[in-house]
């Protein structure tokens, strides 16, 4: 395959590709200097926006005209009447300027999927140590979440020792956002990408101590969707055992290490996974399903469970811990078609397609379980994570698919990209504006889970 090797049209694959990596490094360091907003969810998101308009431009750039198919005319009037359909939803909602800022968002994190798919496609089928270097970043990525194990390791030391209570989180500000992200980087880790493959060891011990984290946590949700991918790995692979040996091991280190803390601090199993409460998830899904009866099919519109009438919760939620409901609930039938066609993709390449490695097809079938518990496909951080990961995993799926035709440099400007990039930012700008930052709304009460910012008016 001849491949054009100019240093503009490398430099802007890879750049695609490090932008989120440098990102989820940053956020789980804590690296940041400019605070761009009055809280660091904001913070995420405005630079996930621009991350993603800029690889949206980027991406006029690197990928040839070749690759772009006609689409048929069937296509484009079923496309028009989904847009149809979900300006009606938006326009009917209580909020239309949520469900249209929600909407777009969506639209934009499914194409930003498709670029980065595509541009790991095209690195690997590079010659040259690119592949490689970005690899690298990868396993870089995994063993970022080792400085929130620093802390929450120093944290009981001074517990322990000088009876000082230390929040170990680092920039998370809720534990759940640092659970949802890390849960892509384990496997991440267990499939060792990079410097890591040959450090079988090293990398059992290292997942461990960030399992141990997820025992002190209390994730149900991650737990168990851990648990789920790695039983379903005999369900569908011949030969699993020698795949989920790194994995088990972890896991028995960290229980060993969880029960040794509970001996050394008792009141580490105060806070612990066996709970009899849902924590409200089983209240927010009456309540979504409850609303999904009473809409004429069109659904709630985006971003507007917060304003749907929710059974027993106070304050209001802002998403419903599920992202199956959520999607049918906030946009009806469009939604429902929309969450049949991902299943359908995720069956198809995920699960019966055994290009990917095993530990990758694992990790994906625990963050969709981690999805239906949730809410990782909400927050900016973890979104980004999970984007990275099954665009990575994906990518084994199709890299021998590439057409061996010349790729190249040339400008191949899609107008309608870079109108949707246009409006992306221009939309995000606007709703940062209008939705000022508070302390409560005008009910007195605030979503006890964000959605789009951290703390917006609901106004």
């Amino acid at each position: 395959m001849h491949v054009d090797k100019s240093k503009l049209y490398i430099g802007s694959l890879i750049g695609i590709i490090s932008l989120p990596l440098i990102f989820l490094i940053t956020v789980f360091l804590d690296l940041y200097s400019i605070n761009w907003a009055y809280y660091q969810y904001d913070n995420w998101r405005i630079e996930q926006i621009f991350i993603i308009g800029l690889s949206i431009i980027f991406y006029q750039y690197i990928i040839n005209k070749d690759f772009a198919k006609q689409i048929p005319n069937t296509i484009n009037i079923i496309a028009l009447v989904c847009i149809l359909l979900l300006s009606i939803t938006s326009y009917q909602a209580k909020s239309p300027t949520l469900a249209v800022v929600d909407l777009l968002l969506t639209v934009s994190i499914i194409f930003y999927l498709f670029i980065l798919c595509q541009v790991w496609i095209v690195l690997s089928a590079l010659p040259g140590n690119q592949f490689m270097y970005m690899d690298n970043m990868l396993a870089a990525v995994a063993l970022a979440p080792m400085y929130i194990v620093f802390w929450c390791l120093f944290g009981y030391y001074l517990y322990l020792t000088k009876n000082i209570e230390l929040e170990w989180h680092g920039a998370f500000s809720n534990n759940r956002y640092y659970n949802d992200t890390l849960l892509p980087c384990l496997f991440l880790l267990w499939y060792s990408p990079g410097f890591l493959k040959n450090k079988p060891k090293t990398v059992t011990l290292i997942a461990s101590v960030y399992l141990l984290t997820l025992w002190l946590d209390a994730a149900r949700a991650v737990w168990l969707s851990i648990i789920i991918a790695i039983l379903s790995i005999p369900l569908y692979y011949r030969r699993p055992f020698s795949s989920i040996k790194r994995p088990l091991i972890s896991i028995f280190i960290s229980i060993f290490l969880y029960v040794i803390l509970i001996k050394i601090i008792p009141e580490t199993a105060d806070y612990n996974i066996i709970r009899q409460s849902s924590s409200g998830r089983l209240e927010m899904w009456i309540s979504g399903i409850k609303n999904l009866l009473d809409t004429n099919g069109l659904g709630i519109g985006g971003g507007n469970f917060v304003f749907a009438e929710q059974i027993n919760l106070s304050p209001p939620r802002g998403h419903i811990h599920n992202v199956v409901l959520q999607f049918t609930l906030e946009w009806g039938v469009i939604g429902f078609l929309f969450v049949c066609i991902s299943g359908y993709l995720f069956v198809k390449h995920i699960l019966i397609k055994n290009q990917i490695p095993i530990l990758l097809s694992a990790g994906c079938i625990a963050i969709v379980t981690n999805m239906m518990l949730s809410g990782a496909h909400i927050y900016p951080q973890s979104q980004m994570a999970i984007l990275m990961f099954f665009s990575y995993a994906l990518h084994f799926n199709f890299k021998e698919k590439l057409p061996s035709r010349t790729i190249n440099n040339k400008l191949s400007f899609h107008i309608y990209r870079l109108i949707l990039t246009i409006l992306i930012l221009v939309l995000c700008t606007y709703t940062f504006t209008h939705f000022s930052h508070r302390e409560i709304d005008k009910n007195n009460v605030y979503p006890a889970y964000p959605r789009f910012w951290q703390q917006a008016s609901l106004n």
